[in-house]
């Protein structure tokens, strides 16, 4: 921008001159998994890796390969919009299609299931489901704050999952020891294995974000109008993958 005056930008969308963009890996023919609730999109080969989830999405990887070994349970937290539920998804797909029984839940969904299971003593089903599975994805674990009835049927699916060596992995906006009415026996089991942050991210990740989100939708940015997009969108990655470019 010189002499204060706004530079125009004019957007042509259309297939790419090529089937490449540097440094981003096309995925092709993406498999949607048996499980319904698991986003098709959301694998570990769509997952842009930067400095800000390195750690997150290797510590995510490796559970994926060896469930119920490595760190048992995964806690990754983050500010919202980060890839923390990209990256639930992505070790749901892993093992889904290594014919593993897998679920997938909000702590919302989870908690509604108890209390109507619990009003209409269907509760041997509940716990079937929940405490014979191979691997139990919970996303936003806080939500378990001040709810004493759910949080001591987690807490006895939680012991038994683990006892089992089956893979726990949770999300949340925040560590276990700043959710508000977390019971400490909770806590502890929360924080026995390990926590993964992901952090906002750089102007390279949200940039190479763009770039494969371009490839993903045969659309056609030249460098200057990436760059632009990149420096004023926020951090959300949620928002920069769902921008009106």
């Amino acid at each position: 921008m010189e002499n204060g005056i706004r530079p125009e930008v004019k957007i042509i969308v259309g297939k790419y001159l090529n089937d490449t963009i540097p440094n981003v890996t096309r995925v092709n023919n993406v498999q949607r998994s048996k499980n319904i609730e698991l986003n098709p999109h959301y694998t570990f080969e769509n997952f842009i890796v930067g400095d800000s989830n390195q750690f997150a999405y290797t510590a995510a990887l490796s559970v994926a390969k060896k469930p119920g070994i490595l760190y048992n349970p995964l806690f990754i937290y983050g500010g919202v919009g980060l890839g923390k539920t990209h990256l639930l998804h992505a070790i749901g797909h892993y093992q889904n299609n290594l014919e593993k029984k897998v679920v997938y839940v909000t702590l919302e969904e989870f908690m509604n299931s108890f209390v109507s299971d619990f009003r209409n003593k269907g509760m041997d089903n509940f716990r079937k489901k929940f405490r014979e599975c191979d691997l139990l994805l919970i996303d936003d674990i806080k939500f378990l704050s001040q709810k004493e009835k759910t949080q001591d049927e987690f807490f006895h699916t939680f012991n038994k999952l683990h006892e089992l060596k089956k893979q726990i992995v949770m999300t949340s906006d925040r560590q276990p020891n700043k959710i508000v009415g977390l019971v400490d026996r909770l806590q502890s089991r929360f924080e026995w294995g390990l926590m993964a942050d992901i952090q906002p991210p750089g102007l390279e990740t949200k940039i190479a974000i763009i770039q494969s989100k371009c490839m993903l939708n045969e659309v056609s940015f030249n460098e200057d109008i990436i760059n632009y997009i990149a420096i004023n969108l926020g951090d959300n990655v949620r928002e920069i993958e769902g921008g009106n470019y």
